[in-house]
């Protein structure tokens, strides 16, 4: 018989053994467990369905271009950029609210969205300002609008429920054209925003890298395609069609397939952040030209035109457009009125001379002081009003050059005659200071003008806008970095706006 020691010894060593590998299932379970909850987390983040939105359509043309319709463009862009996702992200299901030119109300395409459970919504839209000025891309996300030039854009997009039948019912009595309707989206939370700024922010990149349109950035506003839907969403504002060189760009197949592209490539980055495992998409642009023969508005104007909005490709040309935007991005101190007020646009000011020695230009890759080419700036806050910025710079330019009558070298500038003279503000005050202090020894030609009780300072009186340009470095680099041009008539302070109507009746 066995001693009752080796019996409990035994019995020890089986309960030890039991305890071990109970301890080992355990810890299996516990790991599968941990590792289980990480892969869901992981595919509930994947990226499976998106949903693209072209805005407007049918009865709603969107904002109307010299020769082309937004819906139009906003159609052929959604398209592209669907087949690009389908073709290079396997997995990835594309739903259209529209695929052909029919009218979608607001509300139908945000619950096209929620209905198919999308992991991404994108609105795709084209831009539009009663000024010719402004120009690049631009996205907006839901929330409130941080300013009066973000509500012009939302109030703009969502006037397209006035089109619908019985839209105040539907909509809660919300008034798109009134200011205080707005405010309901102070209680809006998107438990969304971060993914929807991620996802923004992504588009705009790409759009800086792949097409010549500057990066207007990323901002909130109210848009009802937004607010009801239940997933990440962005709103892209694609160009300005009432600018001449964006809507020949959009208008062109070669534009539209890199707008395509860009969003493409922002979606494939987008996905793959959640999942680095996923396999990297193509990164090269194949064009599409098909759309330059049936697309209407394309025949509507002249290829010269669309094949030179394609043209400035260049890594320098495109740099020089972001370092413009990114300047005018900044904001001066106490003096914003001055700049919404004013604001100039490289493609619509006219020359300051109407003859203007040509030849020379070609002999020069920068054009001389009395042949300065004006240059437009547009302040980033200064969409969808008649509001502009001054901000004038001498640049290479892509457009042909076409040889006229040369003029005598003692001609003088036109806007001379005109009474029209450029001048550096740099610095506002609420009490007046002494031209004659140290701190405007070193300004040439110190000037101060009084506007609603608050004093404005200018350096210089030049005759050129290349001139006020040269002089606006200078002030620049004596610690003035957000001093801005300014026109004046016969030493009246006028907007950008009439200086250009002035400029060009007297051509």
């Amino acid at each position: 018989m066995l001693s009752g020691k080796y019996l409990f010894q035994c019995s020890k060593l089986i309960k030890s053994a039991q305890v071990r590998k109970f301890v080992s299932y355990l810890t299996v379970i516990i790991l599968l467990f941990i590792f289980q909850n990480q892969l869901y987390a992981q595919r509930k983040n994947q990226v499976h369905r998106i949903v693209i939105d072209a805005g407007h359509g049918g009865h709603d043309p969107g904002a109307r271009g010299k020769s082309c319709r937004e819906k139009d463009i906003t159609l052929s862009i959604a398209l592209k950029t669907g087949k690009l996702i389908k073709k290079n992200c396997p997995g990835v299901e594309v739903i259209y609210t529209r695929e052909t030119d029919v009218f979608v109300e607001l509300y139908r395409r945000a619950q096209i969205a929620n209905e198919n459970k999308a992991d991404l919504f994108i609105s795709i839209h084209c831009n539009a300002n009663p000024s010719p000025f402004p120009y690049g891309t631009e996205c907006y996300v839901m929330g409130l609008h941080k300013s009066d030039a973000n509500l012009a854009v939302a109030k703009t997009e969502n006037a397209s429920i006035l089109l619908e039948d019985n839209y105040s019912k539907r909509y809660d009595g919300f008034d798109p054209n009134s200011p205080e309707a707005y405010i309901i989206f102070n209680l809006f939370q998107n438990a969304y925003l971060d993914k929807s700024l991620d996802f923004a922010s992504r588009v705009e990149t790409n759009f800086t890298a792949h097409t010549q349109m500057p990066d207007r950035g990323v901002k909130q506003a109210g848009f009802l395609v937004l607010y009801r839907t239940t997933m990440p969403g962005v709103l892209v504002e694609t160009g300005f069609i009432s600018n001449t060189k964006d809507e020949a760009f959009l208008m062109s197949p070669k534009g539209q397939d890199r707008v395509a592209f860009s969003i493409y490539r922002a979606f494939d980055e987008y996905r793959r952040s959640f999942d680095p495992t996923l396999p990297k998409g193509s990164t090269s642009i194949v064009f599409d030209d098909s759309l330059f023969q049936s697309h209407p508005a394309i025949r509507r104007l002249k290829r010269q035109e669309i094949l030179l909005a394609g043209k400035s490709d260049t890594v320098s040309d495109m740099e020089n457009r972001k370092s413009l935007v990114n300047a005018a991005q900044k904001n001066i101190s106490g003096s914003e009125k001055d700049r919404k007020d004013n604001a100039i646009h490289e493609d619509n000011l006219p020359h300051v001379s109407e003859k203007t020695d040509v030849v020379s230009q070609k002999k020069n890759s920068v054009p001389s002081e009395k042949n300065p080419r004006l240059v437009i700036k547009v302040d980033s806050n200064n969409q969808k009003t008649n509001r502009f910025k001054i901000d004038e710079t001498r640049v290479k330019t892509d457009e042909p050059k076409v040889v006229e009558k040369p003029v005598p070298a003692n001609t003088t500038p036109e806007n001379i005659n005109s009474g029209i003279t450029f001048r550096v503000q740099f610095k506002i005050s609420s009490v007046e200071l002494s031209l004659t202090s140290k701190e405007f020894t070193d300004i040439p030609n110190a000037k101060v003008y009084v506007q609603n009780g608050v004093f404005k300072y200018t350096a210089g009186d030049e005759a050129t806008s290349a001139a006020a340009d040269h002089l606006r470095r200078i002030i620049a680099g004596k610690g003035y970095k957000d001093a801005f041009i300014l026109p004046f008539f016969n030493g009246k302070r006028i907007t950008m706006k009439e200086a250009y109507e002035m400029m060009k009746n007297k051509q």
